[in-house]
C-alpha cells in the first residue's frame, strides 16, 4: 500500500529554528489521521509541510531522508527552490483545505465562495448535486448560498468551510482546527459528516485538532506531537488503524 505521505528523517521549522522532527512516518491512504499535541509543538508546521503551503524543511537527520506524496518523491532539499509550479499543481489537483479562520471572501456570496473554490477541479458537473447533499448534511438552508459571506454567523461559516472543501474533487483533505469555533455537539456532528463523506469516496484526511476526544473517536490513526525539552518535538503514534 502506497502511503498518502511518506516522511523520513526530516527536521521542520521556521527561520532556522527547528520545531519538529518527523522520524519515520507513513500516513496511510483512505484513512483519517488526527494530529494532537500542546500549542507550539509543530502541529500546524507538519500540516503546512505535507500540504506544500510553506517551506518548513530545515535539514535532514539521516542518509535515507525522503518526502513523498502518494508515491511521488519530492526532494526536500530542492523542493521550494526549483519546483514551485509543480507544487502549485499538486495542491490544486490533489488537496482540499479547511482552516479555522475559514478564509471566505467577504464580498462574495456563500455560493460564489464555494463554486469558485471548486471550479476547474473536476467537480463542476456534479457540483450542484454534491452541494445540495452537503447543505442538508450540514443542516444549512439552500438560501444561504445567496447570502454575502459577511452576513452569516461564525458557526455557519465553519460549516460552509467544510462544504467548500468537500464539494470539490480531491484525494487528500488537510484541516487545521476545523471545529475550533464550534460547540461540542456541532463539532461531533461535523466530524461525523466528514468521516462518512471521506469513507464513501475513499479519500484521505489529515486533521489537526486540540480535541483528544474527537481525535480518538474519528481518527483511524492518531499522531501525538510531544515536546522534548529544548530540542524539536517528536511524533509518536497514539492510535493505529484497525487492520481491514
Amino acid at each position: 500500500m502506497v502511503p498518502a505521505f511518506r516522511l523520513r528523517d526530516l527536521v521542520l521549522g521556521y527561520g532556522g529554528r527547528a520545531v519538529l522532527e518527523s522520524g519515520v512516518l507513513d500516513i496511510p491512504p483512505g484513512k483519517v489521521t488526527c494530529v494532537i499535541g500542546p500549542s507550539g509543538t509543530g502541529k500546524s508546521t507538519l500540516l503546512e509541510t505535507i500540504g506544500l503551503m510553506s517551506d518548513t524543511f530545515l535539514s535532514t537527520t539521516g542518509p535515507e531522508a525522503a518526502f513523498a506524496i502518494e508515491g511521488e518523491d519530492l526532494d526536500p532539499r530542492t523542493l521550494w527552490a526549483t519546483g514551485r509550479e509543480r507544487l502549485a499543481a499538486i495542491r490544486r489537483e490533489r488537496f482540499s483545505f479547511i482552516f479555522q479562520s475559514t478564509n471566505l471572501m467577504p464580498n462574495f456570496t456563500i455560493g460564489e465562495n464555494i463554486r469558485v473554490a471548486a471550479h476547474g477541479t473536476g467537480a463542476d458537473g456534479a457540483l450542484e448535486d454534491r452541494l445540495a447533499v452537503l447543505l442538508d448534511a450540514m443542516r444549512l438552508p439552500r438560501n444561504v448560498l445567496d447570502k454575502p459571506a459577511h452576513a452569516v454567523s461564525g458557526g455557519q461559516k465553519q460549516r460552509i468551510a467544510f462544504i467548500r472543501a468537500l464539494v470539490k474533487d480531491f484525494s487528500i483533505l488537510l484541516a487545521d482546527e476545523p471545529t475550533g469555533n464550534l460547540d461540542p455537539d456541532n463539532s461531533v456532528a461535523l466530524f461525523s459528516v466528514l468521516k462518512a463523506h471521506l469513507a464513501e469516496r475513499g479519500r484521505t484526511a489529515v486533521i489537526v485538532t486540540h480535541h483528544l476526544d474527537l481525535a480518538e473517536t474519528f481518527g483511524d490513526l492518531v499522531l501525538a506531537i510531544e515536546p522534548r525539552g529544548e530540542g524539536p518535538a517528536a511524533i509518536t503514534v497514539r492510535k493505529r488503524p484497525v487492520a481491514s
